[in-house]
C-alpha cells in the first residue's frame, strides 16, 4: 500500500481495491489442526475417505471459520497497515456470510473477492476489512460495507455442476430416483394405508417423469415457483420429485391455511402455479378473485373448473425429462409455520435433501431391506 493509505484518507477506500495477496492453499492437515484446537470434529473436514463417498461436496471441506481467519494472514501479507498506526486487534464482523465450500488440499484455492468480482488469480481485499478486522487503533477507519463481499469465495464450476463420474455421490433427486429405478425396479417403494395406493421404484420414476413432462407442456420449467397444496396422497411426492426433475421448486401450502395465509405465501413465493386438488381450488379461486395471485391451477382430480388444468389427462409421457439437474438446484422452499410473525422461506436445495437422507441411513443404520 506505500504512503496512500492513511486514517484520513480511509474513506476513499470504500468499495474500492485496497491490496491483493499471494494465494494459499489450505491443506488436510491444517484442518486437521484446526478441528483439534477448536474441538469440532465433523467427519466432513477431517474424514476424507467418507466425505469423498457421502459429502454432497465430493471430499473434505475447510471449516468456515477457519477460511474466515486466514484474513489476518491475508492482511499481512498484503501490507495493509494504515500510516501512522502501531498495533491493530481485531475488532468484529459485518454481515458475513459463508456461501460456498473451500476444498482442503486444493492447489488453487477460492480467492476473496472485492465488491465489484474483478477476475484475478489473487486475493482481494477490500478497505472494510481493515476497518473491522484488523486496523483497530484508537480510531475508526470508514464503515467496513465491503467486509461481507470480501469473505465471498469467487464461484465457479466445482463437484456440484460438472459431470461426476459414476461413483460419485448422487447429488440430485432425478439422478435417485433414476438409480433406484435401476436397482430394485419392482420392490416396493411407497405405501399409502389412506388411500391403498403401492408404489413400486420404477412406477415412482415413471410417474414422476410423466408429471414433470406435463408441467413443462404446460410452461413451467427452471426456476419456477410452484406450490402443492395436498393431502396425503401419492400425487405429493410424486409432485415434488417431478418438479425437481424439471428444475422447478415445490412452495408446500399447508392444507388448513386460511384465505390471508395462502395468499401470502403464494404472493410470497412468487408461485406461478398449485398442483392441488378440487377440495381446495374453491379457496384459490377465491384469493384470485379477491385481488390476490392468480396462479395457474392443476388439479390432480380434473373437476374444478374452467381455470383448472387436469393433470392426470396430460401426464402420459413417461420417457425421462429433458433438464438436466444439479444438487444446487432449490427443491424446496418450505416456510416456517409464523406463529410469532409472517412466515419466512427456508431455501433448501437437491444437495440438502440427498444430504439429509446418508445422514438418517450412517445414523440409525439403514440397510436396503428396511421398511420407513
Amino acid at each position: 500500500m506505500g504512503s496512500n493509505f492513511t486514517y484520513e484518507n480511509a474513506g476513499e477506500w470504500i468499495g474500492r481495491e485496497v491490496a491483493v495477496s499471494p494465494w494459499f492453499t489450505i491443506t488436510q492437515e491444517q484442518v486437521d489442526l484446526f478441528a483439534t484446537a477448536t474441538h469440532d470434529h465433523d467427519w466432513m473436514h477431517i474424514d476424507p475417505e467418507r466425505a469423498k463417498k457421502e459429502s454432497p461436496f465430493g471430499g473434505p471441506i475447510a471449516f468456515g471459520f477457519l477460511t474466515l481467519s486466514m484474513l489476518s494472514h491475508f492482511s499481512h501479507e498484503a501490507g495493509i497497515w494504515p500510516q501512522g498506526t502501531s498495533y491493530g486487534i481485531n475488532y468484529g464482523l459485518d454481515r458475513m456470510r459463508l456461501i460456498a465450500p473451500v476444498r482442503s488440499g486444493r492447489s488453487h484455492p477460492r480467492p476473496l473477492r472485492t465488491g465489484r468480482l474483478r477476475s484475478s488469480a489473487r486475493r482481494r481485499i477490500p478497505h472494510g476489512q481493515q476497518d473491522h478486522h484488523r486496523n483497530r487503533g484508537h480510531r475508526q477507519a470508514g464503515d467496513g460495507r465491503r467486509l461481507d463481499r470480501a469473505l465471498l469465495p469467487r464461484r465457479r464450476e466445482g463437484p456440484l455442476s460438472t459431470p461426476k463420474p459414476a461413483s460419485a455421490p448422487i447429488e440430485d433427486l432425478k439422478t435417485l430416483a433414476a438409480r433406484a429405478r435401476e436397482r430394485w425396479p419392482d420392490r416396493p417403494f411407497l405405501n399409502f394405508d389412506e388411500t391403498g395406493e403401492r408404489l413400486s421404484f420404477a412406477q415412482f420414476d415413471q410417474r414422476s417423469n410423466a408429471i414433470g413432462n406435463a408441467l413443462v407442456s404446460l410452461g413451467i420449467g427452471l426456476d419456477a415457483k410452484v406450490g402443492v397444496m395436498l393431502r396425503n396422497c401419492s400425487w405429493h411426492p410424486l409432485a415434488w420429485v417431478a418438479l425437481s426433475k424439471i428444475g422447478a421448486t415445490m412452495v408446500p401450502l399447508n392444507i388448513f391455511y386460511k384465505h390471508d395465509d395462502a395468499s401470502y405465501l403464494l404472493a410470497h413465493a412468487e408461485c406461478v402455479a398449485v398442483i392441488t386438488s378440487d377440495e381446495f381450488v374453491p379457496l384459490l379461486t377465491l384469493i384470485a378473485k379477491a385481488g390476490g395471485p392468480n396462479p395457474m391451477l392443476i388439479s390432480i382430480d380434473g373437476t374444478g373448473g374452467s381455470r383448472t388444468e387436469t393433470l392426470p389427462a396430460i401426464a402420459t409421457d413417461e420417457g425421462p425429462t429433458a433438464f438436466s439437474t444439479t444438487g444446487r438446484h432449490l427443491a424446496n422452499i418450505q416456510y416456517t409455520s409464523g406463529t410469532t410473525g409472517k412466515p419466512k422461506g427456508c431455501m433448501l436445495p437437491n444437495a440438502y435433501w440427498l444430504a439429509m437422507a446418508r445422514k438418517l441411513v450412517n445414523t440409525f443404520s439403514i440397510g436396503s431391506e428396511e421398511v420407513m
